[in-house]
């Protein structure tokens, strides 16, 4: 099934934002910094907001001051266009700042998860060869760790007061010129690097060019109807490509606020946000909605202000999204994304929201459905891998030629995930193909089934997946995560009671306990380390079932 957006010259290689679906360049040169900033500045908003952070507020005059600086602090850093420029720097304005320094000399910003753990650090920095590092104070003990293991160390920029460290970001930019011209680039030209989120296996970074910043309006303003004046913020951080494509990039080019936030995204951080600085709208993931749910307070005023709510990331349940309406008045509008994408390709819309759906096809995406042996999927309701088209489609992965090769045909991009489409257009998502097992002939939406086990009581988290049945072939395996140590027994009998009224499995689902699961940064989960941690299980020790 192949499916566009309304405009139907997308079928055959139409233009989304100036650039041609088949990427036949735009201009011959084109910077992503200024292709962000330069918009609003030529619309008279040099005044306006474009940050605010905790009681600050820069202005978009002040930001490209900003940038400047730090685009002649970089390169007499010895930064030089095409070279890597890790930041490993917390939701704030340094990392806005950095961002676009970079872009504006045509360096390429690569961002980490503040969190990283020690070894994550060492491979990025091993794997970008960067030549300069911009790094939180408070992560510079982390990168000494690692230093001794490096064979070309970066130089390494503290951001912020740090014993025998640098001085501020703010500081270290402060005595260089606002002025700089930008660094000439094409449009096709490497700009910036995502770092997948590793739920399948080892990061991979998707290799982003200047073109691709050019789409993150469209998405914004189309679906949402986001304005200039209009204040974003997202519970994901800049280094995910769902928060980077909605709330640096969308949003600064349509003259909007980025609402920043250095705090992990807890119950109280996000409801001083919202009390603060009042943000139209929202992006989060399932995972922290849940949160909110569970810890927060929902029917506060803060949250009955924001005009909408989005998710991505993961599947969104119907009860989930029912619960969230009931308490802010608000729905949640879902939309399906993926780093290599950049923006949504898939969306509701406010005033069509379809629950358990993840929408039909965002503006400026095409794509299509295929089965195992690639043929095009025609049957409504029938599943299918996803494969996606944009403009903002990144081209390759960073020294992966052959996953490169597997996933990125000409210019489409095949997600793994598995969605079936109905005769409306409406696109309903599985899970990965992994993540989607097949029992009895029919299709059993693993994630989905987790939400459903999690509302059992005494479950504080659990994964499903496929796993060798004791008879052959494949069935379902669950691994559970109990509130309390001693309630294995119960609790099974709780969860076989779920399937024996709900969803039979032929000789029941087979049951591991864990004392937690496997996470990315983002909070997906490893679902293929639960299963190979099963499968090494049960050939040292078959009749365990604690994993």
């Amino acid at each position: 099934m192949r499916a566009s957006h309304s405009d139907t010259s997308l079928k055959t290689g139409g233009s989304v934002e100036g650039i041609a679906l088949d990427r036949a360049p735009v201009a011959p040169i084109l910077n992503a910094a200024d292709a962000v900033l330069g918009p609003p500045l030529l619309r008279g908003l040099g005044g306006a907001p474009a940050l605010r952070w905790r009681d600050r507020e820069l202005t978009y005059e002040q930001l490209r001051q900003a940038v400047n600086r730090a685009g002649h602090a970089l390169r007499h850093q010895g930064v030089t266009p095409g070279a890597r420029v890790l930041l490993l720097l917390a939701d704030a304005p340094a990392l806005v700042v950095a961002y676009l320094g970079a872009l504006k000399v045509g360096a390429v910003p690569v961002t980490m998860h503040v969190r990283s753990t020690s070894s994550e650090l060492l491979f990025a920095i091993r794997e970008s060869e960067c030549v300069l590092a911009v790094v939180d104070a408070a992560n510079l003990p982390r990168y000494e760790t690692i230093a001794p293991l490096l064979e070309a160390p970066p130089r390494v920029i503290a951001a912020g007061d740090a014993a025998g460290g640098a001085g501020p970001f703010e500081d270290w930019i402060a005595g260089y010129p606002p002025e700089l011209q930008a660094e000439r680039r094409r449009p096709a030209d490497m700009a910036f690097w995502i770092y997948t989120s590793g739920s399948t296996g080892r990061p991979k970074a998707a290799v982003h060019a200047q073109r691709d910043v050019l789409g993150g309006g469209r998405y914004l303003r189309d679906v949402l109807g986001v304005r200039a004046g209009d204040r974003l913020f997202a519970t994901s951080k800049l280094f995910f490509a769902y928060a980077l494509g909605t709330c640096l990039f969308g949003a600064l080019r349509l003259g909007a606020t980025t609402v920043l936030c250095d705090e992990p995204a807890s119950a109280a951080a996000v409801h001083d946000v919202l009390a603060r600085h009042a943000p139209n709208v929202v992006f989060s993931v399932p995972g922290t909605y849940r949160e909110l749910m569970r810890h927060g307070d929902p029917t506060a005023e803060p949250f009955r202000r924001v005009r909408h709510y989005v998710s991505a990331g993961e599947k969104l349940t119907p009860a989930l999204l029912a619960d969230w309406q009931a308490r802010t008045g608000r729905p949640i509008v879902e939309g399906y994304g993926t780093t290599e994408t950049l923006h949504m390709a898939l969306t509701n819309r406010p005033g069509a929201i379809r629950p358990g759906c993840a929408g039909q096809v965002a503006p400026g995406a095409e794509v299509l459905l295929k089965d195992a042996q690639e043929r095009t999927v025609t049957t409504p309701g029938e599943a299918g891998i996803l494969w996606v088209r944009m403009a903002s489609l990144c081209e390759r992965y960073w020294n992966r030629p052959l996953r490169s090769e597997a996933v990125f045909r000409g210019p489409w991009f095949v997600t793994g995930d598995v969605f079936t489409c109905d005769a409306q257009g409406w696109f309903t998502h599985l899970g990965r193909d992994d993540d989607a097992l097949k029992l009895g002939g029919q299709w059993m939406d693993l994630p989905e089934l987790e939400a459903l086990l999690l509302a059992v009581p005494g479950v504080a988290d659990v994964a499903a997946l496929g796993v060798p049945a004791p008879e052959g072939g494949e069935t379902l395996g669950l691994v559970i995560v109990p509130e309390h140590r001693g309630t294995h027994r119960r609790l099974a009998r709780r969860i076989r009671g779920v399937f024996a009224e709900t969803r039979p499995v032929p000789g029941g689902p087979q049951l591991r306990w864990a004392d937690e699961l496997p996470r990315t940064a983002s909070g997906k989960l490893q679902r293929y380390r639960l299963r190979r941690r099963w499968l090494e299980r049960a050939a040292s020790a078959p009749q365990a079932d604690e994993l």
